[in-house]
């Protein structure tokens, strides 16, 4: 796919330049069009900068500068932070710290923070907004890194004389949403610049050998992404993977592939296991499954199996729940529901009854249960609010520690029904039934426990639960992977809110595009990027077998599965808990370059049908490219003009 001939755009530096020049300009216009403290956590990412710039050492997670907060909170008053928030920050108290965000940083990893304390050190007289401004261009310089990194790997990937060359690290110092984040006080800026700039040594090992300066710069871009933030640590198995395809290469590339694929059939066999009850997340370390047939069911063979001694990560949300697909009440349409289910404990304990979560509080009550199994029940009117959602979690909390709770024949239904009379199950798995007369379907799905489920081994859960944000389990990120049935309204969300934050949603993520429906263009201009990449793969798959870059499609593959899978599963743990967190895309922004390249491919796909009509093969690559710009600056203009119309009224 080429755009003219002779035109040597390939190997010359000014796409290159070109790049760099317009994220220089870009980059810069956010940087201060941006008001202060207006991203994700800047606040917080700011305060972790300025302790080490102050102190000359690492701050623990109890420090606290009373000034500098007092100084912070301040300036986010007189920017205008808090309007619409209903509340201002208690700022003259001499022993309680300012508020200036919701959550800490400073158990973050270093290396980002201790960078950006350099500018702010040299800028500790000048006031607290021009220090925030100074750690702003730190990340700024990361941007430019990015870019860089960008036209590297596509000098390596893409022909001679393609336009990709080009198009693509220009596409990425465009890019609204990117050039936002990547301006922000925040970590995020050095684990994406450390992911490409490692992607890029990967592909050139992959496509020419080892050689000394890649892979020096792979490996230690590798290791720095450690102590850079979560999101960086997906550089590890991607240098790991470039390894094994560089040593191998031409025709015994084979050999490559025979090793990852062992590889991963050995990590399959020893991280995954089946035994847990499916459909049922977990966040509980108890080593055992959550369900067993060594005891005498209620209902079917098997029954849950609650270790309480056992520790919660993250502790807010019970030990395992379910998503419950039942569509919740509609504004003004109040609605009963019961709740119910046979428990029993190895020792007499008070315990919570399972609970019901609306999407605003959680519903439950304490009982006093024995050995033997008996039947309790409670149960809920929902108020309808925004934001109402559904879902049940074991958590019995007994008086007594250490204690062994088990359930069986759980039941959740529409309606008040007696809580004293049990229900009448017609199947073993406790799909329906009758109660008190009355048929039901239970909104519960393997209530008695009698479908096993993935689980991931325990010792890589806890280990898990370490390193993951809000410490998800792997187990309960593998549960809503697999859920369709019960989270499919909460993929959606999070497809629809990456979408928009990826292309161009600004500030704490709330300031959106003008107009009507804006979003709804771009989704199609990404699937009809999308689309395009697919096309190009099948035709290449089909009439040019050969020429296809396996290695390097899978180092592609790794960042983009990585990368926008871990982002987009984070919102799972918040399923149990009424906070609902919907992901952002700045989480997979380490895979910006690949994502890049897919839609841009996509799109040149899509566009040569109209390229051959419109006879483009006469334009220079030079026109195309300033047309190019040109809608990309078209899109530019328009955010500026919405983050604007926002802060200035």
């Amino acid at each position: 796919m080429k755009f003219g001939s002779g035109d040597q755009i390939a190997g010359d530096r000014w796409g290159l330049w070109l790049a760099l020049l317009l994220g220089f300009m870009h980059g810069l216009i956010y940087v201060f069009i941006i008001p202060p403290w207006q991203h994700y956590d800047e606040p917080n990412h700011f305060e972790y900068s300025w302790l080490i710039a102050r102190r000359g050492a690492l701050p623990t997670p109890e420090d606290v500068h009373l000034d500098m907060r007092r100084s912070v909170a301040v300036s986010m008053v007189e920017n205008g932070f808090f309007r619409g928030l209903g509340f201002l920050p208690e700022i003259n108290s001499d022993a309680k710290p300012a508020w200036i965000g919701p959550i800490s940083q400073l158990t973050n990893p270093p290396l980002y923070y201790l960078i950006a304390s350099l500018p702010i050190r040299l800028s500790l007289d000048q006031e607290i907004s021009t220090q925030l401004y100074a750690a702003r261009l730190v990340s700024f310089l990361f941007y430019l890194a990015c870019i860089w990194a960008a036209w590297g790997v596509m000098q390596e990937v893409a022909p001679h004389n393609h336009i990709l060359r080009v198009l693509v690290p220009v596409t990425l110092a465009l890019l609204p949403g990117f050039t936002d984040s990547m301006t922000a006080v925040n970590n995020d800026a050095i684990a994406i610049a450390l992911v490409s700039i490692c992607l890029w040594c990967c592909v050139r090992m992959v496509l020419r050998g080892i050689t000394v300066y890649p892979l020096v710069c792979a490996a230690g871009t590798a290791a720095l992404s450690l102590v850079a933030k979560e999101t960086g640590f997906i550089a590890l198995p991607l240098f790991l993977a470039a390894i094994i395809l560089a040593l191998f290469r031409g025709k015994f590339q084979w050999i490559a592939w025979s090793i990852i694929g062992v590889v991963i059939l050995a990590i399959g066999a020893v991280v995954f296991s089946w035994g847990d009850a499916a459909g049922w997340y977990r966040s509980s370390s108890q080593t055992g499954d959550s369900r067993s047939s060594g005891f005498p069911a209620v209902l079917g063979d098997y029954v849950f199996v609650v270790d309480a001694g056992a520790q919660t990560t993250p502790p807010w949300v019970a030990p395992f729940f379910q998503s419950v697909t039942a569509s919740p009440p509609t504004a003004g349409d109040m609605k009963v529901y019961t709740l119910g289910g046979w428990l029993w404990a190895d020792q007499s304990a008070t315990i919570s009854t399972p609970s019901l979560g609306d999407g605003h509080r959680v519903h439950k009550e304490d009982v006093q249960i024995g050995v033997e199994p008996t039947f309790h029940a409670i149960s809920v009117t929902v108020n309808p609010q925004k934001g109402m959602r559904l879902w049940v979690g074991l958590d019995p909390n007994p008086s007594i520690p250490n204690t062994r709770v088990y359930y069986d024949g759980l039941v959740l239904v529409e309606g008040d029904r007696p809580v004293k009379i049990p229900p009448v199950f017609s199947d073993s798995r406790g799909e329906s039934g009758s109660w008190a007369g009355e048929p039901f379907r239970n909104l519960l799905r393997n209530a008695s426990a009698e479908r096993a489920g993935i689980r991931i081994a325990p010792w890589i859960d806890d280990l898990g639960a370490t390193i993951l944000p809000d410490q998800s389990r792997p187990s309960l990120l593998v549960s809503y992977a697999l859920d369709w049935h019960g989270a499919g309204w909460n993929y959606r969300l999070s497809l629809e809110r990456l979408l928009h934050t990826f292309w161009a949603t600004f500030g704490w993520g709330h300031v959106y595009l003008l107009g009507h429906k804006p979003y709804r263009w771009l989704a199609i201009v990404s699937f009809l990027g999308i689309i395009g990449s697919a096309i190009w793969f099948t035709r290449r798959l089909i009439w040019a077998r050969g020429k296809i870059q396996w290695d390097i499609i899978a180092l592609f593959g790794l960042l983009l599965v990585g990368s926008w899978g871990s982002t987009l599963t984070r919102a799972a743990v918040f399923l149990g808990h009424p906070r609902l967190y919907i992901p952002v895309a700045r989480y997979a922004y380490p895979a910006i370059i690949p994502t890049i390249t897919v839609l841009c491919l996509g799109w040149m796909e899509i566009l040569k049908p109209l390229g051959k009509r419109l006879k483009f093969s006469r334009f220079s690559p030079i026109v195309l490219i300033g047309i190019w710009i040109i809608v990309w600056v078209g899109l530019d203009i328009y955010s500026l003009i919405s983050i604007q119309s926002y802060y200035g009224r």
